[in-house]
């Protein structure tokens, strides 16, 4: 990951506009399709007044123009970049932090600044003495309450007074320019309408603090390049760690003074993994199975190509990437989803990394890191999905929709969500770097998955879990078959040894589907059952405002055999109390048959027995509802 990371820093890193590597993307309209606004601090000198204007809408380059490159990194750090998302840092500890870091002439202007526009609370303890000066809004205007006397009232708590006054401004704008905190995408920071982002040593600044190493550092051999030069073990500017500095287990000796022998980095490295991490983090990000992740390629070779190449490598990876997530009606051409590997040099070649992550305060905490992925694997899952998809319209309806993708591994498996985060994800993201690698995946694992599902929906606990309400979830079990089918042509299942259905006297549709799904005699049997059961629900549906007794008899933890030889015995009456016993002896001899042969043997567990069932419950209910099934059935 970290050679990756590092390739695409070199690739795009541009040395003349060293900052504008470190930009970051931001929305620049809201979900209603209306565009952000940028709001402007002015320290206007002439007039001896703070001002507080709409500096307009954001544009494409307002991030650019403005110099927008978040926060200070670390948890702690103090905060001293004047284009900021929120207002409290820039009231309060921006300007007195430039002002230490004695920037020649900005240092001193900013000075004036400081003694003119912002009131003194006075020495504060430790960290606290960051947050000792906040902007006087006094000098915005004078029916603002005095500031003084804001601070009194807040029992002279720095933090509390700054949280007041930001409030404060929200409402001013709020009322003199009708913009809410949630219009506002950036702040600025400005002296006489000059942004002090254009200033040279503010730039200067930013370069040597994100780029540049501290002057006590030492020469040593880089663990990046191997040169010798000025090194670092410092990573705490990085934002995608990759290797622990916390655990005492880690460094030489177990001891943290020790960490520099496991990794130091060079000044030119650093530069390279900075700028491929942002780089990374705009135009490579995507989300699958309710987490954020990250696409990093890794290139077989150093790339000789420049950063618009990349560009297009990383659309088309991203593209590709979400296709396979969730295959719709509409699928690129093979010949465009397999010029991705095209898009590299002809003797080059890249694998990908998939990087699970979850943003903890200011550091991105990785959940699973699923290595060298080859591309090409994506190409094979939206063929396939598509292949699946037709053969499932043939086999129920050509009216039958239903996407089909990686997405539809997190939706079929449920995990519970908390404050909109997915938790206990490591069974879940097994089962992604299975596919992802073309691993066997354990079909009993999926199944339990797939029954943990029905029983969610079934008992309307959807609001706990990542499943989402289906009033049909016979839907949601044929595309468990369907996945099923998909993980089968991408090599992650073994297909099952199907049974000769030549000896099955039934309707060729309910044929059509068990030699689809290469069912065993013992899983037809149970198949049929279930699609017994569904024809007496159907007309139960029908005849009793939408519910279904008959599903009162099917347990939704397993099925063991006593409770199947039951159920197959009440499902005759069943059928003749709903009169449609007349249609269905065909498929209730062939299911006893086959039940009879094997029960003294039986091999499959009680969660098989249940899903099987329930499998042919969904074919039967689903074929129903689409108005496509035998008129006699």
């Amino acid at each position: 990951m970290q050679e990756g990371i590092l390739q695409v820093g070199k690739i795009v890193y541009d040395d003349k506009n060293a900052l504008y590597n470190l930009i970051k993307n931001i929305d620049i309209k809201d979900k209603k399709d209306n565009y952000y606004h940028i709001i402007q601090i002015n320290f206007n000198t002439k007039n001896k007044c703070i001002e507080i204007k709409d500096y307009g809408e954001m544009h494409n380059n307002s991030n650019e123009e403005l110099l927008w490159i978040g926060t200070a990194t670390g948890a702690v750090s103090p905060q001293w970049y004047t284009t900021g998302n929120k207002l409290e840092y820039l009231i309060s500890q921006t300007i007195p932090n430039i002002i230490s870091m004695n920037l020649k002439k900005l240092s001193s202007k900013l000075q004036n600044i400081l003694n003119s526009y912002y009131y003194d609370m006075g020495e504060q303890k430790g960290l606290n003495n960051r947050y000792r000066y906040v902007i006087n809004i006094n000098k915005i205007n004078n029916d603002f309450e005095n500031i003084e006397e804001i601070y009194n009232v807040n029992k002279k708590d720095v933090k509390k007074t700054i949280k007041d006054i930001s409030k404060r401004l929200d409402n001013y704008i709020k009322d003199e320019l009708g913009l809410k905190t949630r219009d506002i995408s950036l702040y600025f920071l400005s002296i006489d309408d000059e942004p002090v982002s254009n200033n040279e040593d503010y730039r200067e600044a930013i370069k040597n603090e994100r780029y540049g190493l501290d002057d006590n550092n030492k020469k040593g051999h880089c663990s990046v390049c191997s040169s010798t030069t000025k090194v670092s073990d410092d990573t705490s500017k990085l934002q995608l760690k990759f290797y622990t500095t916390t655990n005492i287990n880690f460094p030489s000796n177990f001891s943290k003074g020790n960490y520099e022998k496991n990794m130091q980095i060079c000044e030119n490295c650093m530069t390279y993994l900075m700028t491929g991490e942002q780089y990374i983090i705009d135009n490579l990000n995507t989300k699958l199975a309710g987490m954020p992740v990250y696409i990093i390629p890794h290139f077989l070779f150093d790339p000789k190509f420049k950063k618009r190449q990349m560009d297009n490598i990383s659309k088309g990876i991203k593209d590709t990437f979400n296709q396979a997530k969730n295959v719709e009606e509409i699928v690129k051409t093979e010949d465009n989803i397999t010029n991705l590997l095209d898009l590299v040099d002809q003797e080059n070649y890249y694998l990908l990394n998939i990087l699970f992550y979850k943003i903890n305060q200011k550091s991105v905490k990785v959940q699973r890191l699923i290595k060298d992925v080859n591309p090409s694997r994506f190409t094979k899952i939206i063929l396939s999905s598509k292949d699946v998809q037709n053969k499932f319209k043939k086999l129920i309806s050509y009216d039958f929709k239903m996407p089909l993708g990686l997405q539809s591994i997190y939706y079929l498996n449920p995990v519970k969500i908390k404050d909109r985060e997915v938790q206990d994800f490591r069974n879940l993201l097994s089962i992604y770097d299975s596919v992802f690698k073309g691993n066997i995946i354990n079909k009993e694992v999926l199944i339990k998955g797939f029954i943990n599902m029905m029983k969610i929906h079934y008992f309307n606990k959807e609001k706990q879990f990542n499943i989402q309400p289906n009033k049909y979830f016979s839907r949601d079990i044929i595309q468990s078959n369907m996945l099923i089918k998909l993980l089968e042509e991408i090599g992650c299942l073994k297909e099952g040894d199907g049974m000769d259905i030549e000896k099955l006297d039934i309707y060729d549709h309910i044929k059509d589907y068990i030699e689809e799904m290469n069912y065993s005699e013992e899983e037809s049997s149970l198949f049929l059952l279930g699609y017994l059961v569904a024809q007496v629900g159907n007309r139960q549906h029908r005849e009793r405002e939408g519910k279904k007794p008959i599903l009162n008899k099917i347990n939704f933890n397993s099925m063991d055999l006593n409770k199947i030889k039951r159920l197959s015995s009440e499902i005759v009456e069943k059928l003749r109390q709903n009169d449609v016993l007349k249609y269905n002896e065909k498929v209730y001899f062939a299911h006893k048959t086959l039940l009879d042969k094997h029960i003294s043997h039986w091999n499959l567990s009680k969660h098989d027995n249940l899903y099987y069932i329930m499998s042919g419950y969904a074919y039967g209910t689903t074929k129903a509802m689409m108005g496509k099934e035998n008129k006699n059935d």
